[in-house]
């Protein structure tokens, strides 16, 4: 077999020719002992084999006469071993699709695979024979021997149904040890050698370890029980891996991140005092047994100078009792020291399928008072935050209720009174239902929108697609629309009202005759108005850096 391929040029199988001179060297071994050839009785050779029709079909009547006897006494001690075989046999052949896709570059379809399986395993059961799965070793002689699609698997099973009835007194001839020998050499090719440099890394010695013990039990039990060893340490593997990682992805206070809503200086000052009562906990991966004592002692610290815990599970792929029995300690801490424990992006259902809004609620974790609510998104949860911070510091914004006057609109507030009636004449009050746009992106405007009432959301289309980006949200005594009355461009987004909104419209066409008339009023104006610009760059420039570093 192994110089077969040079001489042949792979036109004949090296299996072929191995058996070949397996079976010359056993006939010319029975020259000079005569009992090799004997059939009847010789351990060196298959046996016979009975192939003739009224044998096969009697075999085949007595099988069907059995399974009509079969009782459930006779039924549940096949459970187990049922089960565990389906298992391993399965794993066999998807571990051979695996091997054979390296190979040949191909797919397989596991499903289908498993299927068929199943089904020839199902008759070859009824018809007296013996349970199988796509072992790696036929299939590498296959490949070995040119077989590169599904059809070298049909034709192997005709030929060997064909070879067994027409060739079955022949077949019990063939010697056992050219069948080890081609085992031999098929065995020594399937060795992955590359597998020997795990030994030699740190970091990679414990796969190696499951790779001897599996070989080790193979030899010393059988391969059934040697699947079982690499599967059971290969689960222990991958619950330490998981252990060892961080399920915490970032953390942060409310200093170092912000809702999308605009707040004013005064409010900005407020949150600034009081932003590090905040901590927002992005979470990762999967929170279970082993790395809920890791997640609760990195958090626990934080817990005494926090008021408001902002859980965010947008990234977490499963959770567990212990998980939740942890959270639901996390939540009674915070409720004892007058905080809350709230969570955000947390999905309807896992990867694993599991429903987590609903799990929680069963579990009471999302119906305590005080805390324990659920945002869409981490916007809305440090928007809630944020809200409850200006709440307690007395500036709170309501966003129903009186109009705003000009005079009461935030960036106007330090402009005297005689700038502020020049003001008024070019201004004119506007109303957008919710719903409706303020503005759109690309349209053509040089107004400038103050707000007197309500909210409006300004959002960012992206390229190519249908979804958008959620850049800012304005409230009452904000403004907005500042780019296209500076340049006289194109809008760069859309603003969007989410409830219906009074508004305080002004045109660059008309500020600029007022301000040729009165330059103070201009001057005052542009003052304030950059002071405010400024602030919003350096939000801008600090959510950038948090983009960059997530």
């Amino acid at each position: 077999m192994v110089a077969a391929p040079r001489v042949t040029r792979r036109r004949v199988p090296a299996a072929i020719l191995g058996l070949a001179a397996g079976i010359t060297t056993h006939l010319a071994a029975g020259l000079l002992r005569p009992q090799l050839l004997a059939v009847d009785a010789n351990p060196f050779i298959i046996g016979a084999i009975s192939t003739s029709p009224d044998a096969i079909f009697t075999a085949i009547n007595s099988n069907f006469s059995a399974l009509r006897q079969l009782g459930w006494d006779h039924l549940q001690p096949l459970i187990g071993p049922t089960l565990t075989l389906s298992v391993l046999l399965s794993i066999d052949t998807l571990k051979t699709c695996v091997v054979t896709d390296s190979i040949v570059r191909s797919r397989h379809n596991s499903n289908r695979e498993l299927t068929g399986q199943g089904a020839g395993n199902i008759a070859a059961a009824l018809l007296g024979g013996m349970p199988g799965a796509g072992t790696l070793g036929a299939t590498m002689v296959s490949l070995a021997s040119g077989g590169r699609t599904r059809a070298a698997g049909i034709l192997e099973g005709a030929f060997a149904l064909v070879t067994a009835l027409l060739l079955g007194g022949t077949i019990g001839r063939i010697p056992l040890a050219a069948l080890a020998g081609i085992l031999l050499v098929v065995g020594t090719r399937m060795i992955d050698r590359s597998s020997i440099k795990l030994a030699l890394r740190k970091s990679t010695m414990l796969d190696f370890a499951v790779v001897l013990s599996v070989a080790g039990t193979a030899l010393v039990s059988d391969l059934i029980v040697a699947a079982g060893v690499g599967i059971a340490l290969s689960m222990l593997l991958f619950i330490r891996e998981q252990m060892n990682s961080n399920v915490i992805r970032r953390k942060a206070t409310g200093l170092e991140i912000f809702s999308k809503q605009q707040r004013l200086p005064r409010e900005r000052a407020a949150l600034t005092e009081h932003g590090s009562e905040t901590l927002v906990v992005e979470l990762q991966g999967s929170l279970f047994f082993g790395t809920t004592d890791q997640l609760f002692s990195d958090i626990e610290g934080d817990m005494s100078a926090t008021r408001r815990l902002i859980i965010d599970m947008r990234r977490v792929t499963s959770v567990d009792f212990t998980a939740v029995h942890m959270l639901e300690q996390v939540g009674a801490i915070m409720r004892e020291r007058g905080g809350a424990l709230v969570f955000s992006h947390l999905p309807a259902s896992l990867p694993t399928g599991q429903d987590l809004q609903g799990y929680f609620r069963q579990m009471g974790l999302t119906q305590h008072e005080g805390g324990g609510q659920v945002f869409e998104t981490l916007h809305d949860a440090l928007e809630w935050a944020e809200d409850q911070i200006l709440e307690e510091a007395g500036l709170k914004r309501l966003y129903y209720g009186e109009l705003l006057d000009l005079a009461e609109i935030d960036f106007l507030r330090e402009i005297d009174e005689l700038s502020l009636a020049d003001l008024r004449v070019v201004f004119r009050e506007a109303r957008v239902e919710a719903g409706k746009p303020v503005f759109l992106r690309k349209g053509h405007g040089e107004e400038l929108f103050l707000i007197r009432r309500g909210k409006v959301r300004v959002i960012l289309p992206l390229k190519n697609t249908h979804r958008q980006h959620h850049l800012a949200v304005f409230g009452p005594g904000d403004f907005l629309g500042e780019v296209a009355f500076l340049n006289r461009t194109e809008r760069t987004a859309d603003a969007i009202a989410l409830t219906d909104t009074d508004l305080y419209v002004i045109s660059r066409t008309a500020f600029d005759e007022i301000s040729s008339r009165n330059p103070i009023v201009g001057t005052a104006f542009f003052r304030r108005l950059a002071t405010v610009e400024a602030l919003r760059l350096r939000d801008t420039d600090r959510e950038l850096r948090r983009l960059q570093d997530s």
